[in-house]
């Protein structure tokens, strides 16, 4: 009888081993993490508090290098021709050729602000990704000048190259280049206006690029044209996009209540399913493949990894994670005069979609008619309304949602 109870006892934990996917690395506390990459057979990741942490496993023991001075809040790091380069929100640029045992300045970008998103290399030319534009070297970064795109005009996030013409992903919208940065051209033909872009992949021919608020786009014709790739999609701000093995992997964040997590869709078919079972933080910065394992870095929960091999096997859990309508706050909001508002349906329905102003009365309908499940956006233009608080409520069969939405002029 005694060993019936023992067994009764480490059941339930026999059946979490079963069926647990997802492992907590062993790293710093409450490590918010962010960019990854590797190099030689070791991980690394960029963090804030504590600096560039490394992995000797695949990303199962994280340990970390002491803190580089003047700043530890790392912001991104990269591989460039042997080399890591880490970025952090003073504006300046670490490298290390020795695989992090040391590190020194690279060069400290004169933008403002200060913060640098990434470093891209490309024919020798350098770039520099900041919140106050895009920077460009030609001597192997000893010297920084503003990009014809001008400072300030652009927050730069991601870099691409595809077929001799660089695409710049931004906070004001996506560009490409023709001539290694001497002049940059809006290439947004089919994207949302403005639209967030903060990471891109290389698909066979095919350019698909992450964007917050709206979910993948892809091309098929070098960038000339995008349009939604959100099969099944439960999610609007993607953080990092990676291709592995022909298949696709996206990573998510919660950002302004949107679903994060972790997804993936087979080339063939770009139809996204959930790999997020059992992730106890779904706030996901960035994705990578090392060894047997996928890899992820979150917000304030270190490091995640699953065993690669599991990821066939997992089915399309997307009607269990979205019950009902998912209705995100606008971005941006407050906002002057256009706004996004984005929904996810775990099936196919008839959808409302009002705008009513402070007292009730209906200003506008944006959406009557029949929707595929999966994720939607709309913009709102509001430049015929005065300043001032708004609601926008979302009717699907027996569901209604409803949100607070602000016009600042």
């Amino acid at each position: 009888m005694k060993e019936i109870f023992r067994f009764i006892l480490i059941l339930p934990s026999l059946v979490s081993l079963a069926y647990s996917q997802w492992s907590h690395a062993s790293c710093p506390v409450n490590l918010q993490a962010g960019g990854l990459c590797q190099h030689n057979g070791k991980l690394f990741v960029g963090t804030f508090s504590y600096g560039i942490c490394y992995s000797n496993d695949c990303g199962s023991i994280w340990n970390s290098f002491e803190p580089i001075a003047p700043f530890f809040d790392m912001c991104s790091i990269t591989c460039i021709n042997d080399t890591l380069y880490s970025t952090d929100i003073g504006g300046r640029i670490y490298t290390s050729t020795n695989d992090g045992t040391s590190w020194t300045t690279f060069q400290v970008v004169p933008s403002f602000p200060p913060i640098v998103r990434s470093v891209y290399e490309n024919d020798g030319i350098y770039f520099a990704a900041t919140d106050g534009g895009v920077y460009r070297s030609t001597d192997n970064g000893k010297n920084w000048s503003i990009d014809t795109l001008g400072a300030g005009i652009v927050m730069a996030q991601a870099f691409i190259e595809n077929k001799g013409k660089i695409f710049l992903g931004s906070r004001s919208g996506l560009f490409s280049s023709s001539n290694n940065g001497l002049s940059w051209n809006r290439s947004d033909s089919g994207l949302p206006q403005w639209t967030d872009i903060g990471s891109f992949v290389l698909c066979g021919n095919a350019i698909l690029a992450g964007t917050r608020g709206y979910g993948v786009y892809i091309s098929k014709d070098g960038g000339i044209s995008w349009s939604p790739c959100n099969i099944n999609l439960p999610v609007g701000y993607i953080s990092q996009l990676l291709l592995y093995n022909n298949i696709l992997f996206c990573a998510a964040t919660t950002w302004y209540g949107s679903i994060g997590g972790v997804y993936s869709c087979d080339t063939s078919a770009f139809s996204w399913r959930s790999l997020s079972d059992n992730l106890s933080n779904t706030d996901v910065q960035s994705i990578i493949v090392s060894g047997n394992n996928l890899v992820i870095s979150t917000n304030l929960s270190g490091m995640f990894y699953r065993d690669l091999s599991t990821v066939t096997s997992v089915t399309n859990n997307y009607e269990t994670l979205l019950p009902n309508i998912a209705l995100w706050q606008n971005y941006p909001n407050p906002f002057n005069p256009s706004t996004t508002i984005s929904f996810a349906l775990p099936s196919s329905a008839f959808v409302t979609l009002k705008i009513f102003d402070n007292i009730g009365r209906e200003i506008v309908t944006l959406i009557s008619k029949e929707l595929s499940k999966g994720f939607h956006s709309y913009l709102w233009n509001a430049s015929n309304v005065s300043s001032g608080v708004y609601y926008y409520r979302l009717y699907s069969g027996q569901s209604v949602c409803t949100k607070k939405i602000m016009v600042l002029k």
